[in-house]
């Protein structure tokens, strides 16, 4: 049984591909401030490890995500700092290492979203 080692992620105006290609990221959300209205978020990408996710304005953005590869664990380091308390759920795909991983804001949160353990790296 072979592996794939090539990263497989094609962007569009909702998918973000960050560490060359090999972390697929998409996101939705559900606004409570708005009769619980749904949504796809676009993204913004803007450097191979550092993404952001806007709604009605792709000068303001709701949230980040970056990546940082430069760890001492052996996994890649995830950290969501967000400019909003609206639930959001951010969907991390390794394309290299199959794994996945969704993250959840929980409505009225305005803490930061750290994870140093889920994705094996490199």
């Amino acid at each position: 049984v072979s592996c794939s080692t090539v990263a497989t992620c094609t962007e569009d105006a909702y998918t973000m591909c960050l560490v060359g290609g090999r972390y697929r990221v998409l996101s939705h959300w559900q606004n409570q401030y708005a009769s619980g209205a749904t949504a796809n978020l676009y993204k913004a990408k803007l450097t191979d490890t550092t993404g952001a996710f806007w709604i009605a304005d792709a000068n303001t953005y709701e949230y980040l995500i970056r990546f940082n590869t430069a760890t001492n664990n052996g996994r890649i380091w995830i950290a969501i700092p967000t400019f909003t308390d609206v639930e959001f759920w951010v969907d991390v795909t390794d394309t290299v290492g199959g794994q996945a991983y969704t993250y959840h804001s929980l409505p009225g949160n305005k803490t930061l979203i750290y994870d140093p353990n889920t994705f094996v790296y490199p």
